[in-house]
């Protein structure tokens, strides 16, 4: 991203070195005339300014902030992190960077019920998708795994501009909230809440007992495909690990990832604002 051509590094934030300038603390990037700020703010971004990629390592986050991109309608977040976690509990990555995005969409919207549908879409009442969180993993040999986190919410996208397959299953911050949304502020709340969830994770906790708590498939009857397999049955909750518990016709089933094609009975099991 740096070199990108289209794109432009305008504000730097850090947890340390604050107020040294960028090269002094990472001689690499010296070519960039820029400070280390302690956080954002609306005087620190320009108006256009809508992606965003942090790196988490051991002194904290260190937060590129550039980008040239067109519309205002969406907030498009991609985090690259190389979590101190044994690969059995990497799967929980993306569950707590979902945990984070359903933190900060409250916080835009308060009073809102929203929940998130497993693995990591956050979703009003009804069940319309508000934002979501896509996890990429990779290693290679004697190195620590690095995760790309993806993710993405609607703020001011109304449903009358969407595409007709898309507005008939989606919704956006200011759908719920009949008010427009400070992109900036949201981007600080969702960083501040995933370094949260991050370090929580890399202690020993788990976002799966809040998300239990948050879950909105709970109850429904859904088919879901795993792999080569379509999986019917009902949503019992969530394992330890992350997996989803489905009761089916030939009995229990966990499932480690999938994707939920579809939800026979709709309601608000599991939706807290």
């Amino acid at each position: 991203m740096l070199r990108h051509p289209e794109v432009t590094i305008t504000s730097v934030t850090g947890r340390s070195y604050v107020g040294q300038k960028l090269g002094e603390a990472f001689p690499y990037l010296a070519d960039l005339d820029l400070t280390i700020l302690e956080g954002l703010s609306g005087k620190a971004l320009p108006r256009d300014v809508r992606l965003m990629t942090p790196f988490f390592n051991s002194f904290g986050t260190l937060a590129l902030v550039g980008g040239a991109l067109r519309d205002r309608v969406t907030l498009l977040v991609s985090v690259g992190i190389r979590p101190r976690l044994d690969a059995d509990r990497l799967p929980l990555l993306g569950l707590a960077a979902a945990r984070a995005v359903l933190i900060a969409c409250r916080q835009a919207a308060p009073g809102v019920a929203l929940a998130v549908r497993w693995p990591n879409d956050v979703v009003s009442a009804e069940g319309r998708k508000l934002a979501g969180v896509l996890a990429e993993a990779a290693s290679e040999a004697g190195q620590p795994p690095e995760v790309i986190l993806g993710m993405g919410i609607n703020t001011n996208w109304q449903r009358a501009e969407m595409p007709d397959e898309i507005a008939v299953s989606a919704t956006s911050l200011r759908e719920v909230t009949a008010a427009a949304v400070n992109r900036v502020a949201l981007l600080g709340d969702l960083l501040e809440a995933l370094d949260r969830g991050v370090a929580e994770l890399e202690a020993g906790g788990s976002p799966v007992p809040a998300l239990r708590a948050d879950a909105w498939l709970d109850g429904k009857l859904v088919e879901v495909e795993a792999g080569e397999r379509r999986v019917r049955g009902t949503v019992t909750g969530l394992r330890d690990d992350g997996a989803l518990l489905l009761l089916t016709d030939d009995g229990p089933v966990a499932l480690q990832v999938g994707e939920v094609v579809r939800v026979a009975s709709a309601g608000s099991a599991g939706v807290a604002a």
